[in-house]
């Protein structure tokens, strides 16, 4: 018998996005109703070599990943059926 322990949430239960700078780990968050703008780079260490320019496919796909967010859990009410995101388990 096997057991797998999974966590499991709805999109109204994203409290931030967190984006994680992978040169300096600093990290910004943001809230997934309100967030406005993609950062184009790091606030803390502006990743020169990492910046995604605003027309690049990286940011390009950021801002629809945002825009696809916002709209989702805008239209929860109105959908037929609840979206769940389920991630693995975690052991100690």
């Amino acid at each position: 018998m096997t057991i797998e322990k999974r966590f499991s949430g709805t999109l109204d239960d994203i409290l931030e996005v967190v984006l994680v700078c992978k040169k300096c780990g600093a990290r910004m968050g943001y809230n997934p109703v309100n967030w406005k703008d993609v950062p184009a780079k790091c606030a803390n260490c502006h990743g020169s070599v990492e910046r995604m320019l605003p027309n690049s496919l990286e940011y390009g796909c950021l801002e629809t990943f945002k825009g696809a967010l916002q709209s989702a859990i805008s239209a929860l009410d109105s959908l037929p059926f609840e979206i769940r995101l389920e991630f693995p388990g975690t052991e100690k």
